[in-house]
C-alpha cells in the first residue's frame, strides 16, 4: 500500500487502510473486498476480488452503472464487515490488458482538449454554466461533460453542437460544490489532498455543533474546506471530544479544587485539564483528576465571601409570603409512588375527611357568599318587575 501511495501521488490509502481495520472490532460477517481508483474523476469504490488475483497497481476492468470501466487498485487483502454495504459486491472482471491501459491514458489526455472545446462553446451560446471536468468512457464512445450552476439551464442546443464536434454521445452532469471539489481534486488545510478526492466514498453528517464539540472558532474561513462547506474532518473525531467532555466540569461551574473552590473558565479537552479562577489565587490549571468530585444531588460549593445563590436561599414560610394555609387534607399536586398502593379503607377514610365539618372561619365565608348570591336575585327579580 505504501507503493500505491508514492506512485498515485498521496491518495491516502495507507491512513484509508487503517479505517478499514476499525471497521473490524465488532464481529459479523466479514467480505474481502479490493479497493479500485478510478482517475478520471477520483473515485474509489469496493468490489469483490472473485476470481481475478489483483495487486495493488494493478489496472483491472470492473462493471459499473456506466458500463466496464477501468480503474487501478490501491488496496487488496482486506475484510470488512458486510453490514457496511447495502448489498453485495460487484466481482472483478478481469485484468485490462496494456493497450486497454495506453487507450485509458490517451483517452485522458484528450479530455483536456476535450475541456477547451467545452468552455469555447459555452462562451458562444453565453450560458452561466462552470465546466469542471471532461471524461470518456472506457470504450471512447461517450463523452461526459460535469459542470455547476446556480439553477437549471436549457442546453439543448449546447449538447447539439457539441455531438456534430466531437462524433459521441455527449451526457452534462451538474453537481454541487462537494463533487466539484471532489473532481477538481486540491490540498485542505492540513497540507494533505482532499478526502473527498482520495479516499472518503460518501459525505458525512456536519453541523456546527461539531464545531463547538472541539472548541473551534466559529468562523467561517478557519471551519470551512476549499468547497465552503463545513470541513468533513470535523466529525472524524467529534465521538472522542464528546466522550471526553463528560469526564470535565462544565464552563461556569463552581468547582473544589486543591487551592480551594474556583469556577471554572476554561477546558483543555485533549489534556484533560481545567481552567479555573480561585479567589486569591487567581488563574490556575488543574488535571481534572485533582479536582474534588461533587456529590449527586448536593448543591455546587461556593467561594467564601459569595453571596447565595437563589437555589440556596431559605425559602420563607407561607403566612410570611402573605399565601393562605394549605388544606391539611388537599391532594398533593404529585403523588408519590407508593401513595398508589394505599388500602381501600384510607380512601375512604380521607373522603371523609373531605365532607367533615368546616372550621368557623370557612362556614361565615359559605354564609357572606350566600348572601351575595341572594342579593344578585332579588336584584334581577326588581328589574323584570319594572319593565
Amino acid at each position: 500500500m505504501g507503493e500505491a501511495c508514492s506512485v498515485d501521488g498521496g491518495c491516502s490509502s495507507c491512513s484509508f487502510g487503517q479505517r478499514l481495520a476499525l471497521l473490524n472490532e465488532e464481529s459479523g460477517e466479514e467480505w474481502p473486498v479490493v479497493l479500485v481508483r478510478f482517475r478520471e474523476s477520483s473515485r474509489t469504490r469496493f468490489f469483490a476480488p472473485g476470481s481475478v488475483t489483483a495487486r495493488p497497481n494493478d489496472w483491472v476492468v470492473v462493471e459499473t452503472n456506466k458500463g466496464l470501466e477501468a480503474g487501478k487498485v490501491i488496496a487488496t487483502n482486506q475484510q470488512v464487515r458486510a453490514a457496511v454495504f447495502a448489498g453485495p459486491l460487484k466481482p472483478l472482471q478481469r485484468l485490462a490488458e496494456p493497450h486497454e491501459v495506453a487507450l485509458v491514458e490517451r483517452l485522458e489526455g484528450e479530455a483536456k482538449g476535450a475541456m477547451r472545446v467545452f468552455r469555447e462553446e459555452i462562451a458562444r451560446h453565453k450560458l452561466p454554466m462552470k465546466p469542471i471536468r471532461a471524461e470518456y468512457g472506457f470504450d471512447g464512445k461517450r463523452l461526459t461533460f460535469y459542470y455547476s450552476s446556480e439553477g437549471r439551464i436549457d442546453f439543448r442546443a449546447l449538447v447539439r453542437d457539441l455531438a456534430q464536434r466531437f462524433g459521441l454521445r455527449i451526457d452534462l452532469r451538474q453537481v454541487g460544490v462537494r463533487d466539484e471539489a471532489r473532481l477538481l481534486g486540491g490540498v485542505g488545510k492540513c497540507g494533505r489532498s482532499l478526502c473527498c478526492s482520495s479516499w472518503l466514498q460518501t459525505y458525512p453528517s456536519v453541523s456546527v455543533r461539531h464545531a463547538k464539540e472541539q472548541d473551534l472558532p466559529l468562523n467561517p474561513t478557519k471551519i470551512s474546506g476549499v468547497c465552503g462547506r463545513l470541513l468533513c474532518c470535523l466529525s472524524y473525531e467529534n465521538d472522542q471530544y464528546v466522550e471526553m467532555k463528560r469526564a470535565l466540569p462544565r464552563l461556569g461551574q463552581i468547582v473544589p479544587t486543591p487551592l480551594g473552590p474556583g469556577k471554572v473558565i476554561g477546558l483543555h479537552t485533549l489534556k484533560g485539564s481545567v481552567v479555573t479562577f480561585v479567589e486569591g489565587h487567581g488563574v490556575t490549571e488543574f488535571p481534572a483528576s485533582e479536582l474534588g468530585a461533587r456529590t449527586a444531588g448536593a448543591p455546587p460549593a461556593v467561594p467564601a465571601g459569595a453571596p447565595p445563590s437563589r437555589e440556596s436561599r431559605p425559602r420563607p414560610e407561607r403566612a410570611e409570603r402573605g399565601e393562605r394555609p394549605r388544606r391539611p387534607n388537599a391532594a398533593p399536586a404529585v403523588d408519590p409512588p407508593f401513595a398508589q398502593t394505599a388500602s381501600a379503607g384510607e380512601a375512604a377514610a380521607d373522603r371523609a375527611g373531605d365532607a367533615a365539618p368546616d372550621t368557623d372561619g370557612a362556614r361565615a365565608k359559605r354564609s357572606r357568599r350566600r348572601g351575595r348570591r341572594g342579593r344578585r336575585r332579588e336584584g334581577g327579580e326588581e328589574a323584570s318587575g319594572e319593565e
